[in-house]
């Protein structure tokens, strides 16, 4: 990679970005490199603002990325020649992200120098595994992590189309209105225990779309992403979907995701 401060623009639903990022951003400060986190709950930074390398990390949703992630895309400044990468976590598989996004950024006049897709241990309705078997899968993706910075550090690492026709399809469905307003309704299924609701706001801050608002109890609007933000992170676990308990699954807690958006991420290590 060129030199240079690397910014690593990130979204993260239950901690698995933010976990991968982590170990991204450790990886190239330990090889003598500056790094900053932008959250992209954020607005995009100022071509002023933007570092030489820009990293690109999020979860996958809908074969591509939720609605958020698209518009922090769009609105990041011209390239100018400073290099991109990608990391994305999944549980299974994309289709719809890796050959879009690398378009867009080329046609901002990025050079985009890496793509990679890190499986995870899946939080959109999670099945029950023990504490081992995600402790392994979240190692496994830590590693991938490690490998994927040293590629890129010795500039071994590559941006592909993807299947092109696939991609394309699965990149034009993901982006649709339609698919995000599909989305929108499974949302509808989330409730509250109001008796473990104790009214700390945290989902009201969490919720990257501005989706709940904090009344006797929080109510949910009509433009949820399934992020599972809210039912995954809740410190109280007060929301359920549809009466039923949710098998929850988060690498983080709540308070330590508003925490590092507020600071941008991981603070560097003494």
């Amino acid at each position: 990679m060129r030199q240079g401060r690397i910014d690593i623009c990130w979204f993260s639903g239950t901690g698995n970005t933010l976990k991968a990022a982590e170990v991204l951003g450790k990886a190239f400060r330990q090889a003598g490199r500056e790094v900053r986190f932008v959250p992209m709950t954020a607005p995009a930074p100022s071509a002023k603002e933007l570092g030489e390398v820009v990293g690109l990390a999020f979860p996958v949703a809908c074969q591509g990325s939720y609605p958020p992630v698209w518009d922090f895309c769009r609105a990041l400044p011209r390239g100018e020649g400073r290099e991109a990468f990608l990391l994305d976590t999944l549980a299974q598989y994309s289709g719809g992200i890796v050959g879009p996004l690398g378009k867009l950024m080329r046609a901002k006049g990025y050079r985009t120098v890496g793509a990679r897709e890190i499986r995870m241990p899946n939080n959109f309705m999670p099945k029950p595994l023990s504490a081992d078997e995600l402790g392994k899968k979240i190692s496994a993706g830590e590693q991938a992590a490690r490998d994927y910075a040293g590629e890129l550090l010795a500039d071994g690492a590559s941006w592909g189309a993807g299947m092109p026709c696939i991609s394309w399809l699965w990149g034009r469905i993901s982006r649709q209105k339609l698919t995000w307003r599909l989305m929108a309704r499974l949302g509808k299924r989330f409730g509250v225990v109001a008796d473990r609701c104790v009214r700390c706001g945290q989902c009201v801050e969490l919720c990257p779309v501005g989706n709940i608002v904090l009344e006797d109890v929080p109510v949910f609007g009509k433009t949820c992403i399934q992020c599972q933000r809210c039912v995954m992170l809740c410190p109280a676990g007060a929301i359920t979907v549809k009466g039923k308990e949710p098998l929850r699954y988060r690498v983080v807690s709540g308070s330590e995701m508003l925490a590092r958006e507020r600071q941008g991420g991981p603070e560097p290590a003494a």
